[in-house]
């Protein structure tokens, strides 16, 4: 076994008077920790392999990206450790105590990764003991550890971790004591809590942090559940805007530790009723500890606070059962920031009552918080206002019955001036929104936000006025719009297909007007976002197709002729994204508005896109020939699609209606000013041939021998090597797939595979091959 601990630490330390080992063969050595303790066993690793871990996180005690590798595979060397069955449950704690001196240095690391991964490391060991020994190594070893780690002055990093270690351990900590109570406003002041900092960047040495560790264990103070609060509520003070920020990230899970410390001391007590007598009132005054911090953090000036703030109020509003009845009272304290989104309902809006004042009867109030989380989306900051339009539908979804008191504060954040950070937020919550709500009050209340969102998204992509210029200043650019705009379409369109879909059947004939608005007033980003949920779209129109007996929906049929005539006015590049998505598009839209309105509308365009000189759009014609036959008819195949595909493999031009069409859907002559411009004829014959699978796989097996095997067969003789190999490597397709007898290509293929061009021969033999294995199934 020495053999193994000695290579181990050459790789990762060096040999004795030989050079370091490199920075890539020590990241390899430690990943390969588990492989190790499975060699040693979980006897040697405890005895050999926690002393020389030690050791070598001491010599790489400066480098970073080896200390975070250290933090994750203490994990994996306790586990083994604890693991032990010829160790007795002292020589097991020992071991982990071991494990966690280490891991408390590696959490007053200044790198966050460390930190995190040292903290997650620690709060795992305990699930390593029996129940009756874990909460004995939580209180003698883990709690003192956390104290010495808030009580470090030198180190605001090892706070930080301090405020992340003490409420995951509060659940194993000692009841309160009966004397003990809350301390008065002020007690935790920082200046009693932490002098002035010496060095907040000066972390203390291994063997000083070890030494300060001992201290504390060797006191054996018993902490509280009472201790911990104070101790943890002296962090949310720390004069460290990094450490403040940490602990009140962490106000939940202070929370939720008080209360698995009710129910774990509750449990243990034989008088279960003199137990929850004892102790209800820690849990509440747990809550009245954290609701006084949030309320304080909502004063802070760092914007940065008041997010993390903002983050804890949602969290711990939503681990409490939902409130069964309207909480009144609740309203944003700001009014709104612009004159677009107006609330549709009137509610009163006034300011949030000063802290403390709904708090004097000391009970904790689940509506106190959502007061805190309406005064977030009303807060100067950007950054709290970013997180309130986040959290926004995790609110809703916890206490639906007061969207009524929410509604003004969804309205301002609709509104809001940071367009990326928090009004696409609110508007992608407002879509999730409408999943929780009653049908009549998404109509109500919903329903003229979409509206209003659709008109608002517009005004972002329109130049201002010509009188409105500086005639001193450059004209504005008419393209391209600004980056927000595209985004604020799109989020404004999936949140009115989905109030469209929540709300009843009068929103519909409303929205429907409303996106037809929107496209005939939109530019180019508009017209593509719609033709990007144009299924969507139709598919919320089969309904009404299917109830007036398979007449196709006016509104539907309104909306494509709309995207339609949008290509003909439009006269600039990159309109081959448009032609993209409808093509896309094409299957559901035929089968919504059905085979007429296909084949007189869209069959035009489907067939000079396989001509497109776009690869993009070209491909998704190919792709959309399969899901379009069943829903056309085989008719239209054999008598339009297929004579198509053979005019374009016999390098026809395409004809000047369809050339016509072409320039209805943004053809050629918008990309490049040239009607001709299409893909070369070798192009076409290759996506003729791509085609070819889609079809054998579509259309019957004598429809398929009779049209498609001739394309196939001219696309093997054709004089381009290119299309020879593409024509082999589709009858290999083909030939896979068993949509076409395999017999009937197999001696054309045998010919291909003495071709002059290498590829073409080995493209063919593949084929080939497929076909005498499709045979021999």
């Amino acid at each position: 076994m020495a053999d193994f601990l000695d290579f181990f630490r050459s790789e990762v330390v060096g040999d004795r008077g030989a050079p370091g080992a490199s920075t890539q063969q020590q990241v390899e050595a430690l990943n390969r920790v588990s492989l190790l303790c499975k060699v040693l066993g979980p006897s040697k690793t405890r005895q050999l392999l926690i002393p020389l871990f030690l050791d070598l996180q001491q010599q790489v005690k400066d480098r970073d990206e080896l200390l975070c590798l250290f933090a994750v595979q203490w994990r994996t060397v306790a586990s083994t450790a604890a693991a032990d069955d010829t160790a007795t449950a002292h020589e097991k704690q020992v071991a982990l105590a071991q494990c966690a001196d280490a891991l408390a240095v590696l959490a007053a690391a200044e790198e966050k990764c460390i930190r995190h991964e040292a903290v997650a490391s620690l709060l795992s060991l305990p699930s390593l003991l029996s129940p009756p020994h874990r909460k004995a190594f939580v209180q003698q070893r883990l709690l003192p550890i956390s104290k010495a780690l808030a009580a470090n002055e030198a180190c605001l990093f090892a706070r930080c971790a301090a405020a992340r270690l003490l409420p995951h351990l509060l659940c194993h900590s000692e009841p309160r004591s009966p004397a003990e109570s809350l301390p008065r406003e002020g007690d935790m002041s920082p200046e009693k809590q932490h002098p002035p900092q010496k060095d907040a960047r000066a972390a203390p040495s291994g063997a000083e942090m070890y030494r300060e560790f001992d201290d504390a264990a060797d006191a054996a103070e018993s902490l509280t559940t009472k201790r911990i609060e104070q101790l943890f509520e002296a962090l949310c003070a720390d004069e460290s805007l990094l450490v403040r920020r940490e602990a009140l990230q962490q106000l939940p899970a202070l929370v939720e530790g008080s209360r698995a410390a009710r129910i774990a001391s509750a449990t243990a007590t034989t008088a279960g009723s003199s137990a929850d007598t004892a102790t209800a009132p820690a849990e509440d005054e747990a809550q009245l500890v954290a609701l006084r911090i949030l309320r304080e953090a909502f004063g802070e000036t760092s914007d940065y606070l008041r997010a993390a703030a903002a983050e804890s109020v949602v969290a711990l509003a939503t681990s409490y059962p939902p409130p069964t009845s309207c909480l009144v009272g609740l309203t944003p304290s700001a009014s709104p920031r612009g004159p677009h989104l107006q609330p549709s309902c009137d509610l009163p809006v006034t300011s949030t009552p000063p802290a403390g004042e709904r708090e004097s009867n000391g009970v904790f109030s689940v509506g106190e918080l959502l007061s805190l989380y309406l005064r977030s989306a009303s807060d100067p900051s950007w950054r709290v206002r970013s997180v309130a339009a986040k959290e926004l539908y995790s609110i809703v979804s916890f206490s639906p019955l007061n969207f009524g008191e929410i509604y003004p504060s969804l309205c301002l954040l609709l509104q809001d001036s940071a367009v990326r950070e928090v009004r696409l937020a609110a508007i992608s919550s407002l879509a999730k929104i409408t999943q929780v709500l009653p049908q009549e009050e998404t109509t109500q209340k919903l329903l003229p936000l979409v509206q209003q969102l659709l008109q608002g998204a517009l005004l972002s992509a329109k130049p201002p006025a010509a009188d409105s210029w500086d005639t001193l200043g450059p004209a504005p650019p008419l393209f391209p719009p600004p980056p927000s705009h595209a985004a604020s379409i799109a989020a404004a369109i999936d949140a009115a297909l989905a109030v469209w879909q929540a709300a009843e059947s009068v929103a519909a004939v409303s929205i429907s007007r409303e996106v037809f608005m929107t496209l005939q007033q939109g530019d180019l980003v508009t017209a593509v976002c719609i033709a990007k949920r144009l299924n969507d779209f139709c598919r919320l129109y089969q309904p009404k197709a299917s109830s007036s007996g398979g007449a196709p929906a006016a509104e539907a049929a309104q909306l494509v002729e709309a995207l339609c005539e949008f290509r003909r006015g439009v006269g600039q590049t990159g309109d081959w994204r448009l032609r993209l998505e409808i093509v896309k598009q094409m299957p559901a839209v035929a089968q919504t508005l059905g085979v007429k309105f296909f084949i007189s509308s869209l069959s035009p365009f489907l067939f000079d896109s396989f001509c497109d000189p776009i690869h993009q759009v070209r491909e998704a014609a190919v792709d959309a020939c399969e899901e379009l036959i069943p829903a056309v008819g085989y008719r239209w195949a054999v008598e339009s699609l297929l004579p198509r595909l053979v005019r374009s493999f016999e390098g026809c031009v395409p004809s000047q209606d369809s050339r016509g069409a072409l320039q209805d859907f943004g053809g050629s002559q918008g990309l490049h000013g040239d009607a001709n411009t299409t893909a070369s004829p070798y192009l076409r014959r290759i996506v003729v041939q791509h085609t070819l699978p889609k079809l054998a796989a579509a259309l019957p097996l004598d429809i398929s021998v009779k049209h498609v095997v001739p394309l196939l067969l001219e696309g093997l003789q054709d004089a381009v090597p290119n299309v020879r190999l593409t024509a082999a490597e589709m009858l290999r397709i083909i030939a896979k797939q068993k949509t076409l007898p395999p017999q009937t290509l197999a001696d054309p293929l045998e010919v291909l595979s003495a071709d002059e061009d290498v590829d073409v021969r080995f493209s063919a033999k593949l084929a080939l091959a497929a076909c005498r294995a499709a045979s021999a199934a």
